[in-house]
């Protein structure tokens, strides 16, 4: 959640800045633009980055103990587990 309010954020800040349209002659590369060369919002890219990150991670531990958690006290019958 913090990821996504800094990326919303980051935007709307971007878009108060007022900048001129992307021009393709000028910058054939969007991302040599000088508006994301700005230090805050790489800043704000790599926290969004590793937060998102750690979402991940703590998805997939959730995952894995929940597997646990239901393969010794849910099914007592010992045939019956999920294994993935």
């Amino acid at each position: 959640m913090i990821g996504l309010a800094l990326a919303v954020a980051n935007y709307e800040v971007d878009q108060e800045g007022n900048y001129a349209p992307l021009n393709p002659e000028k910058y054939p590369n969007a991302m040599d633009d000088p508006r994301n060369a700005k230090n805050s919002t790489n800043m704000l890219r790599l926290i969004i980055m590793i937060t998102t990150l750690l979402a991940v991670i703590c998805l997939i531990t959730r995952h894995y103990y929940k597997i646990l958690w239901l393969n010794k006290y849910f099914y007592e019958d010992s045939t019956t587990h999920l294994y993935y």
